[in-house]
């Protein structure tokens, strides 16, 4: 008996992250262009599809959308970015310019 998944579940698996990645750079594409309703529709399609379809977003996707308003973190566009030191901890600060949301990351040592 095989553990994990089925082929077909490992296919479909793969299919929508395929999806999300052209999503995502079409979400990308459009905040360049200055159509941002476009891009919150397709950054609310890659969200609803991982729901769906029980899969789990990469971090680089994760972290490169607004957890409040869904919209792409684009440094200079739609996201500052910034860099701060607390003690040993190295910080990456950034705040989303569509809603003022602020998202801490801490970087890793090294």
């Amino acid at each position: 008996m095989c553990l994990g998944f089925t082929r077909s579940k490992r296919i479909l698996r793969d299919l929508v992250i395929q999806r999300i990645h052209i999503l995502r750079d079409l979400s990308h594409e459009a905040i360049r262009r200055g159509d941002v309703e476009l891009a919150l529709v397709a950054s609310s399609m890659i969200f609803r599809l991982s729901m769906r379809n029980s899969v789990r977003l990469p971090k680089e996707i994760k972290r490169g959308f607004c957890k409040k308003c869904r919209a792409p973190l684009i440094p200079g566009l739609t996201a500052m970015v910034r860099l701060r030191r607390k003690g040993s901890r190295k910080l990456r600060i950034v705040t989303c310019l569509l809603c003022w949301n602020i998202h801490r990351l801490e970087l890793k040592q090294g």
